[in-house]
């Protein structure tokens, strides 16, 4: 029985030593002998005794202060690897995390702090570990694709829009169509609430900041000749920015164009936008030709020439026959070019139509065809050849056009190119030589005319056309017509007024008086379009067209009376007219006046 007995009092030894030095730690800590009780732990080696739990749970009790003491990641640290596997170390974990979070310094980087947050994780100091992370991600962000791999890694962040203010090109999409703009902000960003973008148009410059594009164009404008209160009626006329044309112009530095500028809650960002249509650094040039310090000649185009001292026809006449040779600076305004010509101005729309005469001054708000417009110099493919009397353009792009628009010929003088945005500003382009939707066709024998049996034409609209308005001018109305033609040169004495006749032929609602007259003995019509409503006293308060017809008349009597039809958008005036041609023999025709863009034009058909 003895010797059963000797192992159960051996083993049982060493637990009531345990238990009674435990007690022993415990009792001095309660007494406040916390320095006896850190003795004894290392007497006892209470560090190393990893058999005895509740003797290392006492000692690391006894240390606990000491740690709390220095309060930092080393000690705190130090402490849980000598009293690993107590409760105390656990609780130490959670002391060093926040020891470490308040010790890292204020530049840490992501990688640090992402590598101590998987170290603590799952204490309280986590999430400051994560939340300086990202911090730091945000701060250190050096390029746009750092960025935005930071908005990836932390979307939503609320400091992502310092990333925004820094980056913009990462974060806004800038979409321009025409002249409207969309902003949209990158899905991982959240605008601060309210913003709402701002967009202005720029100027851009290799270097420094952008100009307002309207600033700048007036500015350079009026350096390239253009005049104060031209620009002044355009800027009226336009309520939107940018209220000049995205247009090409000469003396900028390469990288200069045009941008839009976006404003969003402190981001800006300046996005670079094409040129406008047609009027980019490869448009097609405009030239003028400059004589005697004034603008003899344009041309936008090939086929295109508008001489603007030329006389008449050769083969005919219109109302340059009756003024004195036009001299003077031509002014520019609404499309169409005014020349002084005795007492009162010569008018030619830009696409070269029908000349009028009329006693309106431009004013102020036209623009001077003088000298001062400022030539900017032809590009190394244009090039300008001497032919004949006359210059040939050349450059390699009009040898691939159709055969039409291959010959390009110019008024010989000093020629002048001038920049697309003065040209586009001033309305000297191709789309502005006159609206084609507002040319009537021509309608001939075919037109599908309502017949008599001998082959006349009825007094009636032709097949899909409808009848249209048409006055016969009273004697006082021809009285009226009488003087405002002699303020065109057409005295009493020169003219005969056989009939006339009051239509809407350009659709104005302001009626046309059609006089058919006989002047210097041959047939004309002759259009006097008031500008107001209230109609014309004077020159001065219309345009006055004169188209060679001698279809006025048939034989020596007047032709026919007029009537009007509207077919399709447009409004024609038309008569019937004979002739004899032998003693049994007559010859019928057809004479339809017509809109052409500018003014009026006369055919004439033999039925």
């Amino acid at each position: 029985m003895r010797s059963a007995l000797v192992p159960v009092v051996l083993l049982a030894w060493p637990t009531a030593a345990h238990a009674a030095r435990s007690d022993a730690i415990r009792k001095l800590l309660e007494d406040h002998k916390d320095e006896v009780a850190r003795e004894k732990c290392g007497k006892w080696q209470a560090a190393e005794a990893t058999d005895d739990k509740e003797l290392r749970e006492a000692c690391a009790k006894a240390f606990w202060p000491v740690a709390e003491r220095e309060d930092t990641a080393v000690a705190w640290r130090a402490y849980r690897e000598t009293w690993a596997g107590t409760g105390w170390a656990e609780t130490a974990l959670v002391r060093e995390a926040a020891a470490a979070l308040r010790s890292v310094g204020s530049r840490a980087p992501e990688a640090d702090l992402l590598e101590l947050a998987d170290r603590y994780r799952g204490t309280p100091s986590e999430e400051g570990f994560r939340k300086r992370a990202a911090e730091a991600a945000i701060r250190d962000a050096s390029t746009v694709e750092e960025a935005h791999g930071a908005a990836s890694r932390y979307p939503h962040h609320p400091d992502l829009w310092n990333l925004v203010e820094r980056f913009p090109e990462g974060f806004l999409d800038v979409a321009v169509k025409g002249r409207e703009v969309s902003v949209t902000v990158d899905s991982l960003v959240d605008p601060p609430e309210g913003a709402e973008p701002e967009v202005s148009w720029v100027a851009r410059r290799p270097s420094g900041d952008p100009e307002p594009w309207d600033d700048f164009a007036r500015r350079y404008l009026l350096d390239q000749g253009v005049a104060k209160g031209w620009l002044d009626a355009w800027e009226a006329a336009r309520a939107e920015p940018p209220r000049y044309p995205l247009c090409a112009v000469s003396g900028q530095p390469p990288g200069f164009g045009p941008g839009v500028r976006v404003s969003l809650a402190g981001a800006t960002l300046v996005e670079p936008v094409d040129w406008d249509e047609g009027c980019g650094p490869d448009a097609w040039p405009v030239f003028l030709t400059v004589a005697g310090g004034r603008v003899v000649s344009i041309s936008v185009r090939p086929g295109h020439r508008l001489d603007l001292d030329a006389g008449p026809p050769a083969n005919g006449r219109d109302v340059r026959s009756f003024l004195p040779k036009p001299a003077g600076t031509p002014v520019l305004l609404d499309g169409a070019v005014y020349v002084p010509a005795g007492p009162v101005w010569l008018g030619r729309g830009l696409g070269g139509g029908q000349p009028w005469a009329t006693g309106r001054d431009p004013g102020d708000r036209g623009q001077p065809l003088g000298g001062l417009l400022k030539s900017v110099g032809l590009s190394a493919e244009w090039q300008l050849v001497p032919a004949g009397d006359e210059l040939e353009v050349k450059a390699p792009v009009l040898d691939k056009m159709p055969p039409a628009m291959r010959t390009w010929r110019i008024r010989r003088g000093e020629v002048r190119e001038i920049a697309p945005l003065t040209w586009r500003v001033l309305g000297l382009d191709p789309a502005a030589l006159g609206d084609r939707s507002r040319v009537a066709p021509e309608l001939g024998p075919a037109a599908g005319w309502v017949r008599n049996p001998d082959g006349s034409v009825q007094r009636l609209p032709p097949t899909g056309a409808k009848v249209a308005g048409i006055y016969q001018m009273e004697p006082g109305d021809l009285a009226v017509a009488a003087d405002i033609l002699a303020g065109a040169g057409l005295s009493r004495e020169r003219a005969e007024l056989l009939d006339g006749w009051k239509a809407d032929l350009d659709r104005d609602r302001v009626p046309e008086m059609f006089v058919r007259a006989v002047v210097d003995g041959e047939g004309m019509l002759l259009v006097v379009d008031p500008y107001e409503k209230s109609g014309a006293a004077s020159i001065r308060d219309a345009r006055v067209f004169a188209l060679d017809e001698p279809g006025v008349r048939s034989d020596r009597r007047v032709s026919e009376t007029p009537w009007t039809f509207r077919k399709g958008d447009f409004v024609y005036l038309a008569w019937a007219g004979s002739e004899v041609t032998g003693p049994t023999s007559r010859r019928r025709f057809l004479v339809v006046v017509r809109t052409d863009g500018e003014g009026y034009a006369t055919s004439r058909f033999d039925l």
